[in-house]
């Protein structure tokens, strides 16, 4: 049972809920009433890794890491020992931003007998809780210096409801901070979602470099991490905009199981290349192969493997990872991932209502509270992050008719309450 399912059902009373989420209420014997004390199992959260990879055709144990975590269940301190001696030998202390995201990873590294900074991961948020910077610097022990191992930032302009229309992206270096990219998002629609993107690269000057337009976005839109289902794309010729490619994507139950790519090659679009995906029973996807058009057929190109081992609440015991040896044209063994899980018991947790309007809702709501994130779980477990509008309220207009656990994260923790969207 996925850890989502415990808050759902410690919110939901059995009237509300369909007859299988009804029989795994009454499975678990969780409490029904809206403000409740329930269990939340501890070894839902790790422990312990142990990482390997595979040489001399063996497994070599290479990392062991072990973990510890706050009172929101967000990690707060991994120790790095040694596979050998067993000793601690790095030591990351994390700490967050008011959105709940990581802010801070520093590592230190025991070195001759004293605790040394090994390693500093910074992330800087600006008021919308959008990320304007991550830097990531190495400490020298030998020159005792920090060295900037990589580094970028984005330079955002905001339009209607703070959605980012356009930024600069900058790459941190240890001469400085230079300009890299321009990115302009255009053909905005009901929802804010984006379907034009054009982007300028930097050669003393920004210029034009390519455009996507009619793009689609069945997985979600992120504007920095950008993966469109569907898209046309052009380049640009120092006088206009001509064919580049086309992408489009196949869609198996919410699931892309093929990423095709079409290149102009001057007359039309011919097929490039294409990306196949696999997903297990739980919806992980434990397989990507990618392959590229050779005459009348396809020859594999790359591709990724992994194999997952579930436990009791759905937690992942081991990861097994492969790859595609083009030597030998063969799946070849790479890595495998080992966790290990506290069974000290049950944590008392109090679940508190949480307060909002209208309920049912179409477009948006209103909390009482002022929350650093919101988000809803569906009845199948799947999560999403709402977008706060301009006039403080949370827009619902891009999730379907139904019923939702809605989830808000403050300084108190999380609050949750039913919601039901028309």
């Amino acid at each position: 049972m996925k850890r989502h399912l415990l808050y759902l059902l410690a919110a939901f009373t059995l009237s509300s809920l369909p007859s299988q989420a009804q029989n795994l209420l009454k499975q678990i014997g969780l409490p029904e009433q809206a403000s409740a004390s329930y269990g939340k199992r501890q070894f839902s959260l790790a422990d312990s890794g142990y990482f390997y990879h595979w040489n001399n055709n063996q497994w070599e144990l290479y990392n062991i890491q072990e973990y510890v975590y706050n009172s929101l269940s967000q990690k707060s301190k991994t120790f790095e020992k040694s596979p050998t001696t067993r000793q601690v030998i790095n030591e990351a202390n994390y700490s967050y931003h008011s959105s709940g995201k990581i802010q801070l990873i520093y590592t230190e590294t025991y070195s001759n007998g004293n605790w040394e900074p090994l390693l500093e991961e910074k992330s800087v948020y600006d008021a919308k809780n959008n990320r304007t910077s991550y830097l990531v610097r190495q400490y020298n022990l030998n020159l005792q210096e920090w060295n900037i191992v990589y580094g970028d930032s984005f330079e955002f302009t905001y339009g209607t409801n703070d959605r980012i229309e356009s930024y600069i992206l900058y790459q941190q270096t240890q001469n400085g901070v230079i300009p890299y990219q321009r990115l302009t998002w255009s053909d905005f629609d009901a929802n804010d979602i984006p379907h034009t993107l054009e982007v300028e690269s930097d050669n003393h000057g920004f210029s034009k470099f390519i455009k996507l337009d009619q793009m689609q976005w069945r997985d979600g839109y992120d504007h920095a991490q950008f993966d469109p289902s569907l898209y046309y794309g052009y380049s640009w010729n120092g006088f206009d905009w001509i064919p580049a490619a086309y992408d489009s994507s196949i869609y198996v139950d919410d699931n892309r199981v093929k990423k095709i790519l079409f290149n102009w090659n001057g007359f039309t679009l011919d097929t490039a290349s294409r990306v196949d995906y696999r997903y297990d029973a739980k919806d992980h996807r434990i397989e990507t192969v990618s392959y590229q058009r050779v005459g009348n057929g396809w020859s594999l190109q790359d591709g990724s493997q992994d194999s997952i081992v579930y436990g009791f609440d759905d937690v992942t015991l081991e990861r097994y990872y492969n790859y595609f040896d083009k030597n030998t044209n063969t799946w070849a063994q790479q890595q495998k991932e080992v966790y290990y899980f506290n069974k000290l018991g049950i944590e008392r947790k109090q679940a508190q209502l949480l307060q909002f309007y209208p309920n049912p809702a179409q477009t948006s709501i209103r909390i009482t509270s002022e929350p650093a994130e919101v988000s809803v779980i569906s009845l199948d477990g799947r999560v999403s992050v709402l977008k706060q509008n301009a006039d403080a309220s949370w827009d619902v207009t891009s999730l379907k008719k139904g019923i939702y656990l809605l989830q808000a994260k403050d300084q108190q923790g999380i609050r949750i309450a039913r919601l039901q969207v028309q």
